[in-house]
């Protein structure tokens, strides 16, 4: 398997506890899946107001393709969930000038990539974001410090993962 072990150990601890069998195994991915549901609401929250947020998670919650993910049993479900984490702390990072908010977004794109390999776009939409961000709002040219402190945390968080990549780049690819 080419997946990063991190979902696998994640997966052992969570079936001693809810036992063996592909009940449980379902169970995880679910569970994550459902949190899924509250992290859109709170990124949208931030970017938009509570009608959309909620109109938001409706519309996840009845989603065909994240009921399907989170009822599998694989590890693919972790992306979206890691993708708004992500996101959530970069626009509250960008909309309160907070750096931990951005070193909390670099650790969960670094995290995600610990799971699937979907995760791998997630670092590209988050630079293309701030590239954005910064083109577009006038007090947005302030982002060097920031940047730094997502990137930094990103390549520390990452480190070991990164370190594989490094050395055995087919298994990136």
């Amino acid at each position: 398997d080419q997946h990063p072990p991190l979902y696998y150990l994640l997966l052992n601890g969570w079936l001693r506890l809810a036992g063996d069998g592909e009940g449980a195994v379902r169970s995880f991915s679910a569970l994550l899946g459902t949190a899924t549901v509250p992290a859109i609401y709170f990124l949208a929250r931030r970017l938009f107001d509570r009608r959309v947020a909620l109109a938001g998670m409706a519309l996840l919650a009845c989603s065909h393709l994240s009921i399907h993910f989170s009822r599998l049993g694989i590890n693919n479900i972790y992306d979206p969930l890691f993708g708004l984490v992500a996101f959530f702390f970069l626009v509250r990072g960008l909309q309160d000038d907070r750096l931990i908010d951005f070193a909390l977004s670099g650790a969960a794109l670094a995290l995600a990539q610990f799971f699937y390999m979907g995760a791998r776009l997630l670092p590209v939409m988050v630079a293309a974001f701030l590239l954005l961000w910064w083109v577009l709002r006038p007090g947005g040219r302030r982002l060097l410090g920031p940047a730094v402190v997502l990137g930094g945390t990103f390549l520390l968080t990452g480190a070991p993962l990164l370190r594989f990549f490094l050395r055995h780049p087919d298994d990136f690819l």
